[in-house]
């Protein structure tokens, strides 16, 4: 109704239901777009999930691929001690060689 115009109680009734009809349309057409976000947003949700199951699996079979700790251990300290043995036939060697050299050379001498 315009300015300067008497409500009346039919007319106010008109107008009150017609922007009833109108809010209801509105809450609906929001609530409609609303659930559309959210099954976009679960589908998302849903795809981003699969893709970390699917990575977490990827490292399961990685690891599964490792050398169990106790394994590498065992292992590095045979590798320790062999290099010791080494070490000392080295270190044995040093001192051996210069001594059969001497002997070597002082029984040559000799002759």
């Amino acid at each position: 109704m315009s300015d300067g115009q008497i409500w009346t109680l039919e007319a106010f009734k008109e107008y009150a239901e017609s922007r009833f009809e109108g809010i209801q349309r509105e809450v609906k057409l929001a609530l409609d777009a609303a659930q559309t976000a959210v099954t976009k947003a679960e589908t998302a949700t849903e795809k981003r999930f699969d893709a970390v199951n699917e990575f977490r699996g990827q490292l399961s079979d990685q690891a599964a691929s490792f050398m169990p700790r106790e394994l590498a251990e065992g292992r590095l300290a045979a590798i320790e001690r062999w290099q010791s043995k080494l070490v000392g036939a080295f270190a044995l060697a040093v001192v051996l060689v210069p001594v059969l050299t001497g002997t070597v050379v002082y029984l040559l001498s000799r002759k």
